[in-house]
């Protein structure tokens, strides 16, 4: 049977994933004589028939090591060559997700999936792990045609797209893990490169692109990225920003003049002390009723991130993080719940204290509790997560705003 590769993104039922900017790295650095197939399991079933004498690629987040790990021995049931794993968990957790196939452990731009396919179309087997470090993010090849063409047909309600134009975090929040599986450096791709790919994909694309970066805006490049991209205006653009960059009014500016009005803000909480500790210290000393009022001038709609579950909260965090919201007025909020994801010190101090009430990897998606708070029952806590989530609905259901998105 004909080689080929197989990119596979394992479903996360009710919750909306970007279809996975690595798959268009992944699918641009395969050889282009060996057909990719692309599958986001949000969208379509698999036909078993695929996996047969196929290498397959299969991108894994916490929350769906489970689901790949099933997909792995399905694959190995009906042929497959291999199974290969990337992404952050299998970067973080190399040694669990080995015992269920190959792991490329971090970025593949320095040669490690170009390894692993050679590998294959040599037939010989495949590496336990293959890795090689980090590289400037240059001469990124863009990926076939229909990898673009695959991604558009996605719907949209299930699933955004996801543009790369850089990776890498200074920050090193006790919550997340970003920095270790991106490094602490910003690297940005090349604004000719970037531009490239943008105008590839608005001629397949209509829905708006989010940029993955996780702090777009905080180096004066991406004003300039912008700037460059203002003669394809308009573009439907959503951001990740820190609450200081939507306080630049060139950036803003920018933002504005290539037409995008979208941007995910995150706050995480108003409580200082709270910030403080989880070490998102960017964030202390902002008036944010303030920066809205500014953001409205500029009529644009930010989507707040905000997370609860934190060792100060109690039931009254609830109403009071409401109060907040309905103060600052943004366009929408996104709701987290704190997890302990592997490799972050909120994992290490749980594990410590002994206050992780559940493993099963499937809640580890920021919408369940899986640890004992510190002020409250897990009832006490799911009966305010749930008051809140209702009462911002009906807030922002009463809104005329464009933008009115709650998740629970």
């Amino acid at each position: 049977m004909e080689k080929r590769v197989v990119l596979i993104n394992p479903s996360f039922p009710g919750l909306c994933i970007a279809f996975p900017p690595a798959f268009f790295v992944l699918a641009g650095y395969t050889p282009k004589e060996v057909p990719v197939v692309v599958i986001d399991e949000n969208s379509e079933d698999i036909n078993p028939s695929v996996f047969e004498d196929a290498l397959i690629g299969i991108t894994v987040m916490t929350a769906t090591a489970p689901r790949a790990k099933e997909l792995a021995q399905i694959a190995r049931a009906n042929g497959a060559y291999g199974v290969v794993f990337g992404g952050s968990h299998p970067t973080i957790c190399p040694e669990e997700m080995k015992s269920h196939g190959t792991v490329v452990i971090g970025e593949i731009e320095g040669g490690s999936w170009v390894n692993c396919v050679r590998d294959y179309l040599n037939d010989s087997p495949l590496q336990p792990s293959y890795s090689t470090p980090r590289q400037p993010l240059v001469d990124m090849p863009l990926a076939p045609n229909l990898v673009y063409e695959y991604a558009a047909r996605v719907p949209s309600a299930k699933t955004v797209q996801a543009l790369e134009t850089g990776r890498g975090c200074p920050f090193n929040c006790a919550y997340c893990s970003a920095n270790q599986v991106c490094g602490s450096e910003i690297r940005h791709r090349p604004i000719d490169e970037v531009v490239r790919e943008i105008r590839v994909r608005t001629f397949y694309e209509q829905q708006t692109m989010f940029v993955t970066d996780n702090n777009f805006g905080l180096r004066i490049r991406d004003t300039e990225l912008l700037r460059f991209l203002e003669p394809q205006a308009p573009l439907r653009l959503a951001v990740q920003v820190l609450p200081q960059t939507a306080d630049q009014d060139e950036f803003l500016k920018a933002f504005r003049a290539v037409g995008a009005r979208c941007m995910l803000m995150g706050v995480e909480t108003p409580s200082e002390h709270v910030l403080e500790d989880m070490r998102k210290t960017m964030n202390i000393g902002l008036n944010y009723h303030r920066l809205f009022a500014k953001l409205h001038r500029y009529e644009v709609d930010v989507i707040i991130l905000l997370m609860l579950g934190f060792d100060s909260d109690t039931p009254e965090t609830f109403p009071e993080i409401f109060a907040f919201i309905r103060d600052i007025d943004p366009a929408g909020v996104m709701f987290y719940i704190l997890t302990p994801y592997p490799g972050t010190e909120v994992e290490t101090r749980l594990e410590r204290e002994g206050r992780i009430l559940s493993k099963d990897q499937r809640l580890y998606d920021g919408r369940h509790l899986v640890f004992q708070p510190k002020l409250m029952t897990p009832e006490e806590f799911t009966q305010g997560y749930q008051w809140l989530h209702r009462t911002c609905e009906d807030y922002f259901s009463n809104k005329p705003s464009r933008l009115r998105l709650t998740v629970i």
